[in-house]
């Protein structure tokens, strides 16, 4: 196989990596599982970068992402500028991936122009969802190699996020980042345990989440977000004084700013 031999490459080296996978086991095995129209309607590098995907979460509820370059090796619909991004989410709903990684897209500065979804079975009533998604950068800065690292990783996070942190962060406050709107859903479900002894009816949990995540509170809610982010950062964590002192400063800007509303 040209590939195992390292005859697949263009200007900048192998486009496929010789790998284990790509025997004609491993090939046989995973084609089983596939519908014709998914084998038929894939190119050929595209679909064994997915194979690779499949076999690295079949055995784990894990999600695994590949970004390379639309270029004319990968695809017949090449586009300058463009990427292919191929996802492979064990054990989800195809829908809702899809949706939700769509959504993370345009959060991220991508318009997406062309998307697959297919299903590729790892036992009884048991799957993994495959998604190609063909995307153009809309954003400057948004294709970098930071801007991709961090896109990597919110992808293999989405899958267990809460809707309402989706909801926050994508369609209320696009601003507000993906790790801001975690910590604060994360926040109201510890405070509605405390809070609903007072009044359960009052403080159901949603309405502690409508509360926190009202305009008027956004902003301090991003700000009690980005002290707690600074208080565990593993690289350079607050001190107890430190977090001491901005937590009073905190509170004293959101009592001023509540009396002044």
């Amino acid at each position: 196989m040209k590939i195992q031999r390292g005859e697949i490459t263009n200007k900048d080296g192998p486009i496929l990596e010789p790998s284990l996978i790509f025997e004609r086991e491993y090939l046989e095995n995973y084609m089983t599982k596939c519908t014709a129209s998914y084998i038929n309607k894939s190119h050929t590098c595209l679909f064994l970068k997915q194979v690779k995907l499949y076999y690295q979460v079949r055995d784990r509820n894990g999600t695994a992402v590949s970004i390379k370059k639309s270029t004319s090796e990968f695809t017949n619909m090449y586009s300058e500028g463009h990427y292919w991004i191929n996802i492979a989410v064990a054990n989800s709903l195809p829908q809702k991936s899809l949706e939700m990684i769509t959504r993370l897209m345009y959060l991220h500065g991508f318009d997406v122009s062309r998307s697959h979804l297919d299903l590729v079975s790892t036992g009884p009533d048991e799957y993994v969802t495959q998604i190609r998604m063909h995307v153009e950068p809309v954003r400057e800065g948004a294709d970098s190699e930071e801007a991709f690292d961090l896109l990597k990783k919110e992808i293999k996070r989405i899958k267990w996020l809460d809707p309402a942190t989706i909801e926050m962060c994508v369609n209320k406050y696009p601003w507000l980042t993906m790790e801001r709107a975690e910590i604060i859903t994360a926040f109201c479900a510890l405070m509605h345990p405390v809070m609903a002894k007072q009044n359960s009816f009052i403080f159901s949990k949603a309405n502690i989440m409508d509360l926190v995540t009202k305009k008027r509170s956004i902003n301090h809610s991003a700000a009690i977000a980005d002290l707690f982010l600074a208080r565990f950062d593993p690289t350079n964590p607050l001190s107890d004084d430190e977090l001491n002192a901005r937590a009073i400063e905190l509170r004293e800007h959101i009592s001023n700013h509540v009396e002044d509303s």
